[in-house]
């Protein structure tokens, strides 16, 4: 496997997103010290754009990816996950190209924003067309289809009570010397096993990353994340036969394997 790019992040990364084809990547990153959170999108030609700010500051977060646009939205707080509005951000600009009041998105499907809006509590189904922004009222909830996610490559996550994750475990004490906690990501190719586990070191939870052929002989290894309160949702990604992932919060790394 060879190492395509490295790229060093504008800040701590807290958030990655692929967008919906898989054709570029969407950062979030947190200043905890400024309360400012920051936006970047990677293009196909690992061009990186950004940072961008926007009018909120901290209660903000990304929430999808589509071919050079960003979707972000702001909430109340950190008890209060209720949207207050949409933005829907043009990277090569740095334009807002339309906004959207107390919208919760689900999914995209087809150029379609399907969610709701939210009033007292209240959701009421819709879809915002994503090129124009125009809104349109749903009689009923769409059923949305579980193959329209936005990872192009399904990596898999193994709890601590499955018997996947006790094989893996057994794996990794005999190549590592490790004792994997919590849960794993995990993914093969015809050629490579790329491993994502979870270990304790004085008390401190830390994400190593290890990559191995198939006949068990390590590649790589990296130190994704330290001083963790919790297992990340998704480690690493798989776009084009390509393996992405950030180490230590803030260096982008592109793998072709």
């Amino acid at each position: 496997m060879n190492k395509l790019q490295t790229i060093d992040l504008p800040g701590r990364l807290w958030k990655l997103e692929i967008a919906e084809k898989g054709n570029g990547l969407g950062f979030e990153f947190r200043n905890e010290d400024e309360l400012q959170a920051t936006f970047a999108y990677l293009d196909d030609s690992r061009k990186l754009w950004g940072p961008f700010e926007m009018p909120e500051s901290w209660w903000v977060t990304l929430d999808a990816v589509v071919e050079g646009k960003l979707l972000i939205r702001s909430y109340e707080d950190h008890t209060n996950p209720t949207s207050r509005k949409l933005w829907f951000l043009e990277v090569v600009k740095n334009e807002i190209l339309w906004e959207a009041e107390k919208f919760l998105p689900a999914d995209i499907i087809d150029g379609k924003l399907y969610g709701g809006f939210v009033e007292d509590g209240e959701r009421k189904p819709a879809f915002i067309e994503l090129e124009s922004g125009e809104a349109h009222w749903l009689e009923e909830e769409i059923k949305i289809d579980p193959k329209n996610g936005d990872n192009p490559v399904k990596i898999a996550h193994y709890a601590e009570d499955s018997e996947y994750f006790e094989k893996i475990r057994v794996f990794i004490e005999k190549k590592a010397g490790d004792t994997i906690q919590k849960g794993v990501d995990y993914f093969q190719s015809d050629a490579q096993i790329v491993i994502s586990y979870y270990i304790y070191e004085e008390e401190c939870l830390i994400n190593k990353l290890h990559i191995y052929d198939r006949k068990g002989a390590l590649l790589l290894e990296s130190i994704l994340a330290e001083n963790l309160p919790n297992i990340t949702l998704q480690s690493f990604f798989v776009v084009s036969d390509q393996l992405i992932f950030v180490n230590r919060h803030n260096q982008l790394c592109i793998y072709d394997l």
